[in-house]
């Protein structure tokens, strides 16, 4: 009688067995197949991850994929475990409304049998621009001068206002100074202040504009 072949589907591997004729003969020759992917679980980071450097932002996002189908992936973050989104091979997690500072990261994944990947450290530093300047108003105006004042952003890097009147730069007004006066304007005319903040690395925040008009008396 010629020999069989029957095939049992198990957890991890088809069993195989090889017999003579029915299940009630030799069972001595037999192997298994295993299709299992036993390999290490690869973690790689991929854009638009930080890779070691300085971004001008207050969020990030970190993004992975896996050599093979995960179960489940974990950011770790400053020393703090998260749960990362995704399914199959991709995974990922955002991170906002972070302060400025240093920021160290990795990722930790499990495939389906539960065996662990671990991505390699990488940092990345928060240097966002400052607030915006609020509260710009005039506080006095005659003929030929108008007195503006503001409040400063209360980030702790905050270094100075660019100061423009009607498109033209005029100064750097340093913190904690917060009022900028106009001389020698034409009476009866309306000027535009434009102000914005820089921090100590120089970078700018959005702009802060203001309209005031000058008197239509005598130049004070």
């Amino acid at each position: 009688m010629a020999s069989k072949k029957i095939e049992i589907i198990a957890i991890f591997c088809i069993l195989i067995f090889y017999t003579k004729a029915s299940f009630g003969a030799d069972f001595s020759n037999w192997s298994f197949r295993c299709p299992v992917n036993l390999s290490e679980t690869i973690v790689h980071f991929v854009l638009p991850t930080p890779n070691n450097e300085i971004i001008n932002k207050n969020y990030t996002f970190i993004n992975v994929t896996l050599n093979k189908e995960g179960s489940s992936a974990t950011l770790q973050w400053n020393g703090t475990n998260e749960s990362m989104s995704g399914s199959g091979i991709n995974w990922f997690r955002s991170k906002t409304s972070l302060a400025d500072g240093n920021y160290t990261f990795k990722v930790y994944a499990n495939d389906t049998f539960g065996r662990t990947g671990l991505s390699h450290e990488r940092y990345v530093v928060i240097d966002a621009p400052p607030a915006p300047i609020t509260n710009l108003n005039e506080t006095m105006t005659t003929g030929s001068k108008i007195n503006w004042t503001w409040t400063n952003p209360i980030n702790s890097d905050y270094n100075h206002a660019e100061v423009y009147l009607d498109n033209v730069f005029k100064e750097n007004v340093s913190a904690p100074v917060n009022w900028y006066q106009a001389t020698r304007l034409t009476k009866n005319t309306t000027y535009e202040l434009e102000v914005r903040p820089v921090d100590n690395a120089g970078n700018t925040g959005e702009w802060t504009n203001d309209t005031a008009k000058t008197k239509g008396g005598r130049p004070a």
